[in-house]
């Protein structure tokens, strides 16, 4: 019996300490800073005095004013007691995109800012349901559309984007944390292949997996033996354009664009018969056979810049040969 308990014993710290090493490897809570500062706050009524310091300490502390809205949101950067009390220093909450184009974001400053206002005249907004660590996970951002951000918009007291789309799409980058909100937004914080941080995006923004370029990836898709030539018609917008052939003869035009979706154009007997819509994953969304084949394909696409649309016009023919051309107009 003794042996038997002692059997018993050793199993159990088997496995005991297996589950303390599976915790181990477990997300890890991320700490924000202790509450309430850096909360999302809003003052429970209108006309509340704000001081430089609080005048229970200070009897002549400058009068700064009082707020205006129940709805304008608020930040706190430090708490001090006084007689028992508490006083939160207030900052306007702010979230504060990249500058895109010629047209420059203000932020207006408000005189409220750095005064002191009792935490009982504040209510405070809860915005994170987690936040944790997570195992390194490969995405890749398909689109140009979403800049990074220091923390996700909106979820603590002030964010601002703090790296452009363009500079991190279109290839591999790493998850090591990820956060949702109390409405169920889920971001995840990224990080380059050497470490480097980049910044939150959305979950939803992103490709899970490594980066595979779909142009290379669609001309190559169940078709063997081919030669495949491509055509860069505008690099920084990744807008490309891929012919692949065998024997001389076109047997497929893919064109890529910014959003990395693709469409496929497969040929038969030097005519174009069919054409294949896909998302940057390789979803596929649209199949159309032509009624009337045809012996050369024009794609139109539209390249969005600062006042102005580039409107391209890319045609390849039954010998493979591209060109493009292409047309400005500017937009209000």
């Amino acid at each position: 019996m003794r042996g038997i308990k002692l059997g018993l014993i050793v199993a159990m710290g088997f496995v005991i300490g297996g589950g303390g090493a599976t915790t181990a490897q477990a997300a890890k809570r991320i700490k924000l800073a202790p509450y309430p500062v850096d909360r999302i706050m809003t003052f429970k009524a209108k006309n509340t005095k704000v001081y430089s310091y609080p005048r229970a300490s200070h009897p002549h502390s400058k009068y700064l004013g009082k707020n205006k809205s129940t709805k304008r949101t608020w930040t706190i950067t430090k708490v001090v007691r006084i007689k028992g009390k508490r006083y939160g220093k207030i900052r306007q909450s702010d979230q504060i995109p990249l500058q895109h184009g010629s047209v420059i974001r203000g932020v207006v400053w408000s005189n409220l800012n750095s005064g002191y206002v009792p935490l009982s005249k504040l209510r405070s907004h809860k915005k994170i349901q987690s936040y944790t660590t997570m195992k390194k996970t490969a995405y890749w951002l398909p689109n140009q559309d979403q800049d990074f951000w220091d923390m996700p918009a909106g979820t603590v007291g002030n964010t601002s984007a703090v790296e452009y789309a363009r500079n991190f799409a279109y290839q591999t980058i790493y998850a090591f944390q990820t956060l949702t909100t109390v409405t169920h937004h889920r971001y995840l914080n990224f990080k380059t292949a050497k470490g480097q941080e980049i910044g939150w995006l959305p979950a939803d923004a992103v490709y899970r997996g490594t980066y595979s370029d779909p142009l290379k990836r669609e001309l190559a898709r169940d078709l063997p033996d081919t030669t495949t030539k491509i055509k860069v018609v505008n690099r920084k917008r990744n807008l490309r354009v891929g012919v692949a052939k065998r024997d001389g003869m076109v047997q497929r035009v893919v064109i890529v664009d910014e959003g990395s979706e693709t469409t496929t154009i497969d040929f038969k007997d030097g005519l174009a018969v069919k054409k294949i819509h896909r998302l940057g994953d390789g979803t596929k969304t649209q199949v159309k056979e032509f009624t009337t084949p045809q012996s050369k394909v024009t794609f139109r696409r539209l390249v969005w810049r600062d006042g102005e649309v580039d409107d391209y016009a890319i045609t390849v023919t039954a010998a493979g040969k591209v060109s493009t051309a292409m047309s400005t107009v500017a937009y209000a």
